[in-house]
């Protein structure tokens, strides 16, 4: 959203800001605030028959856009459905664009695998992987209490920051959004894929291996 807000320089030349691609363009302003956030976006995942074996597939990350309109008193509405053509141009052009800007900004890769990881733990708990597999993993799960996870201070407030254009007596404000992870929905949609057992099949568990 920074990079949308032009409040961060894009990393890559060919994904300029929102702001940059309205003052190319004769789009009228009608008072909107055109918002983004990033959302899961996988296709059905591919199985095997019996279900031991699993694909994660698709763009994993998607950009997303809607509009909210700034009444005449200065009210915020959100506009289900509408969005401004634009900002839908620049949501398409940053998925699109989404490996090469992971490459040039470490963060974007973190989060697809951390959406990646939230689809298997959600897929790891909602088929019961972890007893079929007769393998109980205590510390992943949280249940050995001998292990520690080291705790960070999150943030509580952190500053507001919007940018805007204005032209005559419209304004266009460019607001904030964050990211949706679905991970259960994601979890729930699946297709058998033959492929899939028969790379199972190719590559044979090794007994006396232990986690890798």
């Amino acid at each position: 959203k920074r990079i949308a807000m032009q409040l961060e320089e894009s990393p890559l030349q060919t994904l300029p800001s929102f702001l940059e691609m309205l003052a190319d363009s004769r789009a009228k302003l009608n008072n909107m605030m055109p918002r983004w956030w990033l959302a899961c976006d996988y296709e059905p995942l591919a199985r095997s028959e019996d279900g031991l074996a699993w694909e994660l597939r698709g763009q994993g990350v998607q950009v997303k856009t809607e509009d909210s309109l700034v009444s005449d008193d200065g009210s915020i509405k959100a506009v289900a459905g509408r969005t401004n053509p634009i900002a839908t141009r620049w949501a398409e052009q940053m998925t699109r664009q989404y490996d090469e800007l992971s490459r040039e900004a470490a963060v974007f890769g973190q989060l697809r695998n951390l959406m990646d990881i939230s689809v298997i733990a959600a897929l790891v708990r909602k088929e019961q992987l972890i007893e079929r597999a007769e393998c109980p993993l205590p510390t992943l799960t949280g249940e050995n209490n001998d292990f520690t996870l080291q705790a960070w201070n999150p943030p509580k407030t952190v500053a507001t920051q919007c940018s805007f254009v204005k032209r005559n007596r419209e304004f266009l404000i460019t607001a904030s959004g964050g990211v949706q992870i679905d991970n259960w929905q994601v979890a729930s949609q699946s297709q058998v894929s033959p492929r899939v057992a028969e790379v199972r099949n190719e590559n044979p568990h090794v007994g006396g291996r232990w986690w890798w």
